[in-house]
């Protein structure tokens, strides 16, 4: 793990996992850090140079100061300059996401190719906005406790075994971090109309029980962005599908990359 401060004065986390292939970016969910692409790491390190950033507010880029995801991105920027990198593939689920495409707006010539996972383009719903907020409400109150964390973890992961690890971290954010993550989530500005402007290739993946967004709103994704063909739903996949189904993932990321790799050799 390595850290940069930025000119902003934030502390960035983030994990440059080497090797000689194209730059591979992972932008992690809400509430979680880069370890959630461990497996993808394993997957795709003999290959690619895969960088992993803990977004501002999570990991060790945590902050005390209110935040948007145009921050975030200005965050993710300064480590891909930092690491002397021209181009890469960013990867975003969730929030990571919301990351991926305002780095993409501000600097495309950074970008290669977008990847969108489990995400959405839109401002956050009022149903959204409640839920989130509605967590954020409880955690001041109670903190972390057993019944919120197992609630979030059926949200966004159907629940069971697969969340245990993350349940225990999420009880290490305090009350303020939960709030300020949360209103950087609800609200975040509407992207849909500025998608045509993002004409590198791009591949969105999508569960089709995904309950944060739904399926529908990633097909509009994927309709609005030049790059992009039909968005992929992976039968079953909740939210977090790069945890639950990394393999389904695994398969249409790899094929995407393949030209990207083969242009290098």
């Amino acid at each position: 793990m390595s850290t940069i401060t930025t000119d902003a004065g934030q502390v960035v986390g983030y994990t440059d996992h080497g090797g000689d292939g194209p730059p591979l970016v992972f932008l992690h969910a809400f509430m979680m850090n880069r370890e959630q692409f461990a497996k993808q790491v394993e997957s795709f390190g003999a290959e690619y140079r895969v960088i992993t950033i803990d977004e501002r507010g999570h990991g060790e880029s945590k902050t005390e100061k209110d935040y948007d995801f145009w921050d975030v991105a200005r965050d993710v920027i300064a480590v891909l300059e930092h690491l002397d990198v021209n181009q890469a593939t960013l990867v975003g689920t969730s929030m990571g996401g919301f990351a991926a495409l305002r780095v993409a707006l501000l600097r495309p010539d950074l970008v290669s190719r977008l990847v969108l996972v489990g995400t959405s383009a839109a401002a956050e719903s009022e149903e959204g906005t409640r839920a989130l907020r509605g967590i954020s409400e409880t955690w001041s109150q109670v903190g972390p406790a057993p019944e919120l964390l197992d609630g979030m973890s059926q949200a966004v992961m159907n629940g069971g075994s697969i969340g245990d690890k993350w349940k225990q971290f999420w009880a290490t954010f305090d009350a303020p971090d939960v709030t300020r993550n949360v209103e950087a989530m609800v609200t975040r500005d509407d992207l849909m109309s500025r998608l045509g402007e993002l004409t590198m290739p791009a591949l969105v993946i999508h569960g089709s029980a995904d309950g944060a967004f739904p399926a529908a709103h990633a097909r509009e994704v994927a309709s609005a962005l030049p790059g992009s063909g039909e968005a992929q739903i992976i039968d079953g996949a909740p939210h977090f599908l790069l945890i639950s189904h990394p393999d389904a993932v695994d398969a249409l990321l790899r094929p995407f990359l393949a030209t990207e790799l083969a242009g290098q050799n």
